[in-house]
């Protein structure tokens, strides 16, 4: 089977797994798919033979020069190849934009090869065309408005189908990877995922956009794209084997005219069944050893359905599971409770493994509340900590946090299960939080914060509501502890240097019994755990807000109050314990 491909180096990847059975006749790497229409050939017709271009690697300058004579449409023509596979995520390259006098357009990638060129081929063009340069941009397609990237991807869409012809072409859908499996056979993630994310999403409008102009064969994209332990640095890829293998078999089957839409579903669930089982392999690994250093000889209490986790604890070190607890992504914090009332208060006997954790499902709270301390008794998987600097949009990852944001936000994750939704905002000030196991967070419309606003800490099971139109000034910090709640009502603005401040930070016992204190769920208030700030409210410079605080709506907190009551609404509240007034 002879294949040419256009896009990024993923396809040629998998090729190489073929052994031999599948060729490249035409390799087209990390070339702009918007250089190439005829309207951006700049007139320029006849090139000169010898060009005085240099690059110390080959390949590169063979595709650069490919680029700048306007060739590649030729080289994707020939007709020893059966099909040409197409992958958009090579949309994100810049290209350069020459304008002549004249007023017509040249482009060509932004590359190395250029970069070490430009002079010279600024010289040749002019040479070649007789008309000088006018202007030249570098072009970025991530900074286009949708309607010029719908133009863009329409005129490339136009010159494959003119030139190839729709049932030649093979759209490879595909991402950049958040995670890799590392030295340590780990799963880690990349410095700041929070760029990949934004990549992803604008590869997927550029598909949906070529979808839309052409119609094709489609390999699609699986459940998740995890690079192996050949990575080499952030955004240079190599993908698992299993990965690539699933690329091969949809090219087999293309190859024997029985790609069907029923076929390519078929090989993705095999694939991504395949993957999972891998993925999983790698991603429990930290828990069941964690299990094996912590459980001290107590029986093991497994939450949720993870065989992987249960079959490498056993091959590892010969441990089993002596209960199981049914958990899913529907489970109510009643019914996890319900099937442990059995073992409940009971941690020197017992210890609890909780390899994955759904958002939302207060499943750590159910263990707390039976008396299963985070980390001691309750054992989770963890991953290492990284941080989404400067991020907007929407983020996934495999340790099921799930993060969307329509504002900028600086958000450091130390946990798993989280879910955090932010809506817009017109203020660019970014918004710092840091993030533990099953963190709940919502943070309504137009929130406002000044340059040296919130910074906030939630820890496991931490709650907080913050309504719209908030503002808050400089230097305001929340800290939000094990499974307690922060709610903010609407247009309340909090002062400079104020402190929301819920939970104690660290657990007091009862020296006679050992007893937990503070942080008994079961037998303390819920307003214990909980600040409540009514909409309206107005809380001045240095305040100092502690747990079991209910204001009203609409009510004036003085500068270096400390409140740690109920107010109704419209009081007027200072003091040190803070009265009404």
């Amino acid at each position: 089977m002879v294949i040419s491909t256009f896009g990024t180096k993923i396809c040629d990847d998998a090729l190489v797994y073929s052994g031999g059975k599948i060729k490249n006749a035409n390799r087209i790497v990390e070339v702009s798919p918007f250089t190439i229409h005829e309207k951006f050939c700049g007139g320029v017709r006849k090139i000169k033979e010898k060009l005085p271009f240099s690059h110390d690697n080959a390949y590169l300058y063979s595709v650069f020069e490919k680029d700048y004579r306007k060739e590649i449409t030729e080289s994707l023509k020939d007709p020893k190849a059966g099909i040409v596979v197409i992958d958009m995520m090579v949309c994100r390259r810049l290209f350069r934009e020459f304008k002549f006098e004249d007023e017509v357009i040249y482009r060509i990638t932004e590359d190395d090869v250029l970069a070490r060129n430009i002079e010279n081929v600024r010289r040749e063009l002019e040479t070649e065309r007789g008309v000088k340069i006018k202007s030249e941009n570098v072009c970025n397609p991530m900074k286009m408005s949708p309607e010029e990237l719908e133009t863009e991807i329409e005129l490339f869409a136009q010159t494959l189908k003119e030139n190839i012809g729709e049932e030649r072409l093979v759209l490879l859908k595909a991402h950049n990877a958040l995670h890799f499996i590392d030295k340590t056979n780990r799963i880690d993630i990349f410095p700041n995922p929070g760029n990949i994310s934004n990549f992803n999403e604008f590869y997927d409008k550029c598909v949906d956009i070529f979808e839309k102009y052409v119609s094709c064969k489609v390999i699609e994209m699986p459940e998740q794209m995890i690079c192996d332990s050949r990575i080499k640095m952030a955004y240079t890829f190599h993908f698992t084997r299993n990965y690539y293998n699933y690329v091969l078999e949809c090219l087999y089957a293309m190859e024997q005219g029985n790609y069907s839409d029923e076929e390519s579903r078929r090989i993705l669930d095999a694939h991504n069944n395949r993957e999972k089982i891998f993925v999983e392999e790698v991603l429990y690994n930290p828990v069941v050893d964690l299990t094996k250093h912590r459980s001290y000889g107590r029986k093991i209490i497994l939450i949720g359905n993870c065989e992987v986790y249960e079959y490498n604890l056993m091959k590892k070190y010969g441990m089993t599971v002596y209960k199981r607890v049914s958990y899913d992504r529907n489970s109510t914090m009643e019914s996890i409770m319900e099937q442990l009332e059995d073992v409940k208060y009971q941690s020197k006997e017992y210890v609890i493994a909780v390899p994955y954790i759904y958002p939302k499902t207060k499943l750590l709270e159910a263990v707390w509340r039976c008396g299963y301390a985070m980390n001691r008794d309750c054992l989770c998987n963890f991953h290492p900590i990284y941080r989404l600097n400067n991020f907007v949009g929407s983020f996934k990852d495999i340790y099921n946090n799930e993060i969307s944001s329509n504002r900028l936000v600086n958000i450091e994750m130390c946990g798993i299960g989280c879910s955090i939704g932010i809506e817009a905002s017109k203020d660019t000030n970014p918004l710092k939080m840091t993030v533990y196991n099953q963190a709940d967070i919502s943070i309504g419309n137009g929130i406002t914060l000044e340059k040296e606003g919130i910074t906030s800490l939630f820890y496991d099971g931490a709650c907080a509501v913050i309504g719209k139109n908030v503002k808050i000034c400089n230097r305001v910090h929340i800290r939000n502890s094990f499974f307690n709640t922060v709610i903010i009502g609407d247009d309340t603005v909090i002062c400079e240097d104020s402190t929301l401040m819920n939970g104690d930070g660290h657990a007091i016992l009862d020296l006679h019994t050992g007893k937990n204190i503070n942080y008994d769920l079961n037998n303390s208030k819920p307003e214990k755990h909980r600040i409540v700030i009514g909409k309206g409210t107005y809380i001045g410079i240095g305040a100092f807000i502690l747990s079991g605080t209910r204001l009203g709506d609409k009510c004036v907190v003085r500068d270096r109050a400390f409140v740690n009551k109920s107010f109704e609404e419209n009081s007027y509240i200072g003091g040190q314990p803070a009265q009404s007034m």
